[in-house]
């Protein structure tokens, strides 16, 4: 498998966090607080879980995580 540059891995990982961002946010508006939302609630954790993740693996390989242009 060919090994990407940082710029690659950048776009990689700044898509893959803006959807997670985006599924989260749809989820959340999901939520009623009503008996029910403990599968949305934990799936919430684990996509931020995943999220940080990602960021704490950016930072250690020194993949700059710069905002989307919008």
């Amino acid at each position: 498998m060919p090994q990407m540059d940082k710029r690659a891995k950048e776009v990689v990982l700044r898509t893959a966090i803006t959807n997670l961002e985006i599924q989260r946010a749809s989820i959340a508006r999901l939520l009623t607080g009503k008996r029910g939302d403990g599968r949305l609630n934990c799936a919430l954790e684990k996509m931020q879980a995943a999220e940080d993740a990602m960021r704490e693996w950016a930072a250690k390989n020194d993949v700059p995580i710069r905002p989307m242009k919008t």
